[in-house]
């Protein structure tokens, strides 16, 4: 039994690390800004995470590929107290 989709890390020659989340390749979004910061230092790291937000949103169509694991935790807390 698990709690959920199997994320495996794969392999990346260029730039951050992909792991693998629910047949999907995903980075971490702060490596990712990280990383685009070093490879764009012209550009503020600002303008680096509006940019990568406004295409996060249209690339995913507001779903969630993956959201931090203690989510989990705080949504039991809420589904139990409507019981």
């Amino acid at each position: 039994m698990t709690d959920g989709p199997a994320s495996t890390q794969v392999d990346s020659t260029d730039g951050p690390s992909v792991i693998r989340i629910s047949e999907q390749d995903a980075v971490a979004y702060a490596d990712l800004v990280a990383w685009l910061a070093a490879r764009y230092p012209d550009v503020s790291v600002s303008v680096i995470e509006a940019i990568t937000q406004r295409e996060a949103e249209a690339f995913l169509g507001g779903r969630h590929l993956a959201v931090p694991a203690a989510l989990r935790r705080a949504v039991i807390e809420i589904l139990s107290d409507r019981l």
